[in-house]
């Protein structure tokens, strides 16, 4: 697999041709990464294309990787398609927030990473692998999840794989987060139509975010609003 990055240098250099997801005039540049994944691409590297090689070849068997939405392969998968549809609509949405610096994504790779951390704005991103629809939690899935900062204590997220995540912090100020809401927001023709408001078991009880991975299917993200106390 390799990746096709679209760095904010290239940015006047021309039109973005293979591999562009997002908008933009842009010319490739071309850095080939192994098993990084498309919002890893977009959300860490602020790139501006993803190039996956053979998953339209049938019988590859990619299970446990729904980092990049692969299933098991196929001609139109419905679940890569499914993500990289997501990204489309809300490409304006990301790469105002690559310019501005206001974008992050957290990924976990293999057995060996049984957590993974990362930091948007004033806070701390903890994530740890969910169970899925079956129940039982994968060892050594891939999962992903891109954090949009739209407020100081608000973001948009959305994930590929089951995973929880939590927020801490380390800035001045009182110590523990708490999570003050969770609402469903549903990608539909370019714009965030509001769904439910999560709560009780569904956040934690004010402690977590719970993505699943049939959220991209369902076009679904999340917004989340954050606060600190004592």
């Amino acid at each position: 697999m390799s990746n096709t990055p679209y760095t904010l240098a290239c940015q006047s250099q021309g039109r973005v041709q293979h591999g562009s997801i997002l908008s933009g005039n842009l010319r490739p540049t071309r850095v080939t990464s192994q098993w990084k994944s498309t919002l890893y691409t977009f959300g860490a590297l602020k790139g501006f294309g993803f190039s996956p090689f053979g998953i339209d070849e049938r019988g590859v068997q990619l299970a446990g990787d729904p980092s990049v939405g692969l299933g098991t392969g196929g001609d139109g998968d419905p679940v890569i398609g499914a993500l990289y549809g997501l990204l489309e609509q809300l490409s304006p949405l990301v790469l105002q927030k690559q310019a501005e610096g206001k974008i992050a994504t957290v990924i976990m790779e293999g057995s060996a990473q049984r957590s993974g951390r990362g930091r948007i704005g004033d806070y701390t991103v903890n994530m740890i692998r969910a169970s899925g629809p079956d129940g039982t939690t994968d060892p050594v899935s891939r999962v992903a999840a891109m954090f949009l900062q739209t407020g100081p204590d608000e973001f948009i997220v959305l994930g590929a794989g089951d995973m929880q995540v939590s927020f801490t912090t380390d800035r001045p100020g009182p110590p523990i987060v708490g999570i003050e809401s969770i609402d469903e927001q549903m990608v539909k023709d370019g714009a965030m139509q509001p769904g439910r408001r999560l709560n009780g078991d569904e956040n934690g009880q004010g402690q977590s975010l719970r993505l699943v991975s049939s959220d991209a299917g369902e076009a679904k993200v999340y917004r989340v609003r954050l606060y600190r106390y004592r």
